[in-house]
């Protein structure tokens, strides 16, 4: 007996390094990312929790990680205001069996400046320690305010293309009815003057 227990006890020591071990590794490889995963937890009152954090939330938020997981409306006094109605509805429609949300919002940032981050998450199949009417999800933060950026920068640049091409082709039709009747005048003078001396 004493021997099946040491075993056991040995097995479940090297399960738990292991364990710690990928857990590390995932911390390394999560803190070089340039952004944050998570697991979140949604009440059925709709109050939103992080067991799990992990990467770089201080470059997205402004706060770390561990202060994020203790203290989670934090996030939410990030948002802007305008974007925090579409995050909570997209939040809600994740728990529907459609699959992968993704939203994209504004965050504040202390600076006074404007980030733009994406959130992307799957729901999770409910667990046995969950409370009833409990969602849960997994998912990731991300900095998306350069290619946001780049995108803005693009719809201007169309838009203005399809301004030079309205004035182009409204130039051309105008041209195109006002240039006929003065031409049919000059090529009458010139026909009249080709049958005279002159």
């Amino acid at each position: 007996a004493i021997a099946a227990i040491s075993a056991f006890y040995l097995r479940l020591r090297q399960e738990s390094r292991r364990r710690e071990l990928a857990d590390r590794k995932l911390r390394e490889v999560a803190g070089n990312l340039p952004g944050v995963v998570f697991k979140a937890q949604r009440s059925a009152s709709g109050h939103i929790r992080f067991p799990y954090l992990t990467g770089r939330p201080e470059l997205l938020f402004g706060v770390d990680a561990e202060r994020l997981v203790a203290e989670e409306r934090l996030i939410y006094s990030r948002i802007h205001p305008a974007d925090r109605r579409g995050l909570s509805q997209g939040i809600g429609d994740a728990a529907l069996p459609r699959g992968e949300t993704s939203a994209d919002f504004r965050v504040l940032t202390d600076d006074g400046s404007i980030r733009w981050v994406r959130v992307s998450a799957l729901p999770q199949r409910p667990q046995p320690d969950d409370e009833d009417g409990q969602a849960s999800y997994a998912g990731y933060f991300v900095d998306i305010t350069d290619a946001h950026a780049q995108a803005e920068a693009l719809a201007a640049a169309k838009e203005q293309a399809e301004a030079a091409t309205r004035a182009k082709s409204n130039f051309l039709a105008i041209m195109s009815h006002e240039i006929p009747t003065p031409m049919g005048g000059m090529i009458g003078l010139l026909a009249l003057m080709g049958q005279s001396d002159l």
